[in-house]
């Protein structure tokens, strides 16, 4: 068996491509990716693979609707279904990095429309030498330099390790037709001018460079498998209150607060750009000035907020590091709460429960003095069936009487002074029974809360908060910080 079919074998071993299972593979209609589709296709009856084809026209070259037609003439010559997608008049300004962008928007939307597990990638060995490079001179740290992953969600590269005359030598023992790319010529592009000047040079100088490189990306790649795990850990460890505790960032050894805040930065940029309706270029990575700042904020630990690139907010607030919406977002109309059930809020999720007479009287005399931040009560009987319980956001004098007190206070009033952000007030959620204020979520709940000696039955409102979004892999409810967090998967980043 030639190379490139036994590196396809080792990825369908490791678990990356499932047997029986459907799979997408993007064909530009150039040497790699069509030696790619021969491979799989070759391999497809072994693994029981249904393969599905997947082309996009960037439109960036003259040419490029004839390599759409040459991959629609190969996809009918092997009998493989195709789509293809088109993008849409290009710009004179648009860039590599943005047509890259749309075509794996492309990729990732058609791979959920045809039910496609995974999708092969044609990098190989010298693609990632180049990747490395180009980090190299940008001054990547060791993240960067690990360069690409064999495996990253549903993207699947098995051929990083092949290196480029082992894959011409593949293409020409299979004779097999591809179309050739001008642009792969044109030393304008930075890749274009380490692989026809740089590399040839790097192979006169030491024979073995190729091979060493890749050696150190894989390295690499197994140290930052290391450390992306513990941030994860990490994360999930310290998150309270919508945020992460400040005193055990600053405590966090630089690597592990540079994965950690990279990976808060990341799900950031993408719920900005969603919010936004607006395509997200490449990965979003947080430069080391602005990885600087978020570390003094956390070290001081003082009511501080930060926007960064693409209105990107954070604030240091009660001793929390948490994220904010991005500004100018709607304030999210009132939505009824389901009883029992979960109505979702941005930021987290009411959980309503009913409490029958026993777990009441197991959990003390007076279980609303039990009351805290993310957990009230409400009497049943306070409650008819025509009653409309909401939950809202904050409205120009708003007024309640928190839990012990006997004077009412301003909710407003109430949120600044427990150093919320005024960006993030104006969706703060309160809960509503019949126009009075129950809960000002998170914070106090109201008096009409308590419970009384003859209550048998009543209402449980707990507050489930999101930050452990934030961490990949994990379950997002704080709900489960009883459980153990999970190992995430070698394979996601190796």
């Amino acid at each position: 068996m030639e190379k490139p079919e036994a590196l396809l074998e080792e990825a369908a071993r490791r678990g990356f491509l499932p047997r029986g299972a459907r799979l997408g593979v993007a064909i530009s209609g150039g040497r790699d990716s069509v030696a790619l589709a021969f491979a799989a296709r070759s391999l497809a009856p072994r693994w029981r693979w249904s393969l599905i084809l997947f082309h996009y026209d960037h439109r960036l070259r003259p040419e490029s609707g004839q390599d759409a037609q040459f991959v629609r003439e190969l996809a009918r010559r092997w009998r493989l279904p195709l789509v293809v997608g088109r993008a849409p008049r290009q710009k004179k300004s648009w860039s590599e990095a943005r047509a890259r962008s749309r075509r794996y928007f492309f990729l990732r939307r058609q791979a959920r429309r045809h039910g496609v597990e995974a999708v092969l990638l044609a990098h190989h060995g010298g693609d990632q030498l180049e990747t490395l490079l180009l980090r190299l001179f940008r001054g990547s740290g060791p993240d960067g330099l690990a360069a690409m992953a064999p495996k990253r969600g549903r993207w699947i590269r098995p051929w990083l390790s092949l290196l480029p005359e082992e894959l011409e030598a593949y293409v020409r023992l299979h004779q097999l037709p591809y179309r050739e790319d001008a642009s792969n010529r044109d030393v304008r592009y930075v890749r274009n001018v380490i692989r026809q000047k740089i590399l040839p040079h790097l192979s006169a100088i030491h024979p073995a460079a190729w091979k060493s490189a890749l050696q150190t990306a894989r390295r690499l790649r197994e140290e930052r498998v290391y450390w992306q795990r513990e941030a994860r850990r990490a994360l999930w460890d310290q998150a309270a209150e919508g945020g992460w505790r400040t005193k055990a960032m600053a405590a966090w050894p630089w690597p592990l607060f540079v994965r950690a805040s990279q990976m808060i930065y990341e799900r950031l940029r993408k719920e900005e750009a969603l919010s936004r309706r607006r395509l997200l270029l490449l990965r979003p990575r947080l430069p080391e000035r602005h990885l600087r700042t978020w570390r003094r904020m956390v070290t001081l630990g003082k009511p501080r907020a930060w926007e960064g690139p693409r209105g990107v907010r954070v604030a240091v607030t009660r001793g929390i590091f948490r994220p904010l919406p991005p500004r100018g977002l709607p304030i999210p109309p009132p939505r009824p709460v389901a009883i029992p059930g979960k109505t979702s809020w941005p930021g987290g999720v009411l959980q309503v429960r009913r409490v029958g007479k026993e777990e009441l009287e197991a959990l003390g005399k007076d279980p609303s003095l039990l009351a805290d931040r993310y957990r009230v009560w409400l009497d049943l009987r306070k409650v008819k069936g025509e009653s409309t319980v909401l939950l809202r956001a904050p409205r120009p004098g708003d007024r309640f009487t928190p839990f012990g007190e006997v004077r009412p206070r301003r909710v407003n009033q109430l949120l600044q002074r427990e150093g919320i952000p005024p960006e993030e007030r104006r969706q703060w959620p309160l809960l509503e029974v019949d126009g009075e204020i129950l809960w000002v979520v998170g914070i106090r709940p109201a008096e009409m809360a308590r419970l009384g000696e003859g209550t048998e039955e009543a209402l449980e409102f707990r507050w489930l908060t999101l930050e452990k979004a934030y961490v990949p892999g994990m379950v997002h409810w704080s709900e489960t910080r009883k459980q153990r967090a999970p190992e995430a998967p070698k394979e996601e980043t190796v």
